[in-house]
């Protein structure tokens, strides 16, 4: 019974560990996809904010987005995005 019982839990951890394995690196891509997300949330709120504030929404490329939303836009509105999903203007 002992060397059934002991068979039968090395067969479960060799087929355990490849799920383990990938379950860990879902979790790790998720979190890391998660990041992005409040990243570009924040960009998305910032440029909504111009936007209303301002009646132009920021395009172009990275750069001229971030000028845009420190201020370099027509009202000189400087937007501020933080982490929380809270934008805050300022004049």
């Amino acid at each position: 019974m002992k060397k059934i019982m002991i068979f039968v839990g090395v067969v479960t951890l060799i087929v355990a560990s490849p799920m383990r394995a990938r379950a860990w690196q879902t979790f790790r891509v998720n979190a890391r996809r998660q990041g992005s997300m409040k990243i570009i949330e924040n960009l998305f709120t910032g440029s909504k904010n111009t936007k209303k504030l301002s009646a132009v929404i920021p395009v172009g490329a990275n750069a001229s987005v971030v000028k845009a939303l420190q201020g370099n836009n027509p009202k000189n509105l400087i937007i501020i995005v933080g982490p929380q999903y809270r934008p805050s203007m300022t004049r």
